[in-house]
């Protein structure tokens, strides 16, 4: 009796133990999973905060609709290109990685011109400085269109610029891009959107 008594409660081992006991081996297992494969989440949140974080949880979601005028004074919807790929960049003209990536939307645009539609988003300012800026370049594939308050921006989570969405011809976000776009990188997320060249 005295004996069974301490074995059941004196021993580290009894229930508590073995719960404790257990608790540690799946924190280990947790943190060397986590270590070994790492936290995509975490990752995205230690890179680029709570708000890049929301703007790559669109991914896999349906594109936020909107109606944006162009220069020209012509609504658009993203609506409107339901069935096409759209490639939807938010730049502004003070941005200098916006003005450095825009020649290679521009010519990307221009060759898969009926095949995909590339939307190039102001984000905050005026019609007039974005035709000043216009003015200097030759575009000829990008549909630049005006986002004077934010309003479209802040659907999309924009919180740093540029800023492009991959968008299916479902209308389905299926790659998101924080910061400037080189050739490679701009191939690998048409691809996704099956535009592969």
């Amino acid at each position: 009796m005295t004996r069974k008594h301490r074995s059941t409660h004196g021993s580290p081992w009894g229930p508590i133990g073995l719960a404790l006991g257990l608790a540690m081996v799946m924190v280990g297992l947790a943190m060397f999973v986590s270590s070994c494969y790492g936290n995509p989440q975490a990752q995205i949140r230690k890179e680029y905060g709570e708000e890049g974080a929301a703007t790559f949880a669109q991914k896999g979601k349906p594109a936020p609709d909107f109606a944006l005028l162009s220069l020209e004074g012509k609504t658009y919807r993203l609506s409107d290109f339901r069935g096409q790929p759209v490639v939807l960049n938010f730049w502004a003209t003070w941005c200098p990685p916006c003005k450095a990536e825009m020649p290679l939307l521009d010519q990307r645009a221009q060759e898969l011109k009926g095949r995909a539609v590339f939307l190039a988003v102001n984000f905050e300012e005026t019609k007039e400085q974005v035709e000043s800026f216009a003015a200097s370049f030759d575009f000829q594939g990008l549909l630049i269109l005006l986002d004077p308050k934010g309003i479209v921006g802040r659907k999309y989570f924009i919180n740093a610029l540029p800023t492009t969405f991959f968008i299916d011809s479902n209308g389905v976000i299926r790659g998101v891009r924080l910061g400037v776009l080189t050739e490679t990188m701009l191939d690998d997320y048409l691809r996704q959107i099956g535009l592969g060249q």
